[in-house]
């Protein structure tokens, strides 16, 4: 079991999550859905449905293959908590300055369906796998 966990220190993709406690990341996401100003009802939602979730700020700490949601702050779905997928890939349009993330997702039907969303327009939280939870 110690071996296991020096092995998951070890990797550098939790490089970044080091830093951070189990509180930091509960009080960080707390902050961000208090910043939408939901009902005190739809914060305690919210914060239950992304207990496992860790708000990513910054494009570099998302991870390939990892399971995101998000929250709009732009256009018609502004507020909703998507139902999420998979990071598929990021695309950087420079000219445009904004970074655009390609996820994967299943329907209700079992047939995949792939999104994509301006990052920029977005709060996003990526789920935290069991080494990242350790």
């Amino acid at each position: 079991m110690i071996q296991e966990l020096f092995e998951i220190i070890d990797k550098e993709e939790n490089h970044d999550l080091l830093e951070y406690t189990e509180k930091q990341i509960e009080e960080e996401r707390k902050s961000i859905l208090k910043k939408l100003s939901f009902h005190e009802e739809e914060f305690e939602i919210m914060n239950k449905t992304l207990e496992h979730y860790r708000y990513i700020e910054d494009a570099n700490h998302l991870k390939h293959g990892h399971f995101i949601r998000w929250i709009s702050i732009r256009g018609e779905k502004r507020g909703n908590l998507t139902n999420g997928g998979i990071i598929c890939r990021l695309d950087i349009d420079e000219e445009e300055e904004k970074i655009c993330v390609l996820i994967k997702s299943i329907t209700r039907y079992g047939k995949p369906r792939f999104a994509r969303f301006n990052l920029q327009e977005c709060f996003v939280f990526q789920r935290l796998n069991y080494q990242e939870q350790i």
